[in-house]
């Protein structure tokens, strides 16, 4: 993880990485019907949710 001249972290990585998991959820998620009928894709939404609300 890189850090910037104040020591902070740089967010880019994060972001990135939610940019690519909200990407995955919305080609999984085709319709509400589709997410409520189906597990496979709420496993698939669901794995890709923790990776950004659980890192800080």
């Amino acid at each position: 993880m890189s850090t910037g001249n104040n020591g902070k972290r740089d967010n880019s990585v994060y972001i990135e990485h939610m940019l690519d998991s909200i990407t995955r959820i919305d080609e999984y998620v085709e319709s509400k019907e589709l997410f409520f009928d189906s597990h496979l894709v709420q496993d698939a939404v669901v794995r890709n949710l923790p990776q950004h609300i659980t890192r800080r």
